[in-house]
């Protein structure tokens, strides 16, 4: 199955209220589920902050109006698509595995924990996901754009570019 579509499934599936919140039970419904949109200056920063294979967040001043996320993914026999996939599913799984709160509201707490992370899951109207290999791993680097500082977790179709470096 392709990337996009099982984000799409997994996106469809919290919409309906069918995916986990952690410890909270299932997610409600969506009552207003951002539209992701495609953003080409979003994609540009993240391949610039990929190629750079530092695993380290890139300075914010090289990337303005946008937060950064980044996995590096050590099963290097997995080719472009899965390394997608496999990133994607692991941002995914934070709303199951730590719950955001019942309400589903972005709040200061969820923005400063240190453990449990769950603020890059699904704060954001652009989102770029790039991937970049080097010799001993996968960076997939994400460009993210939060829509305001107090919004509803939601998003719509992410869009994944990938090169090889």
């Amino acid at each position: 199955m392709k990337t996009r579509l099982i984000i799409a499934t997994y996106r469809s599936r919290l919409a309906k209220g069918h995916e986990m919140n952690g410890p909270y039970g299932m997610a409600p419904k969506a009552a207003n589920m951002l539209k992701m949109k495609y953003d080409c200056d979003a994609e540009r920063s993240a391949m610039r902050a990929a190629k750079t294979c530092s695993g380290k967040l890139s300075p914010p001043e090289t990337r303005p109006g946008y937060k950064e996320n980044f996995i590096q993914i050590y099963k290097t026999y997995l080719n472009l698509p899965q390394t997608a996939r496999h990133a994607s599913e692991r941002w995914w799984k934070q709303l199951s595995m730590y719950g955001a709160n019942p309400q589903m509201v972005f709040t200061h707490q969820m923005r400063t924990e240190k453990t449990k992370i769950i603020r890059n899951w699904g704060k954001q109207i652009h989102q770029q996901i790039l991937i970049v290999r080097s010799q001993k791993y996968f960076l997939s680097n994400r460009m993210l754009t939060p829509p305001s500082p107090r919004f509803a977790f939601s998003s719509a179709t992410e869009t994944f570019s990938s090169q090889l470096t």
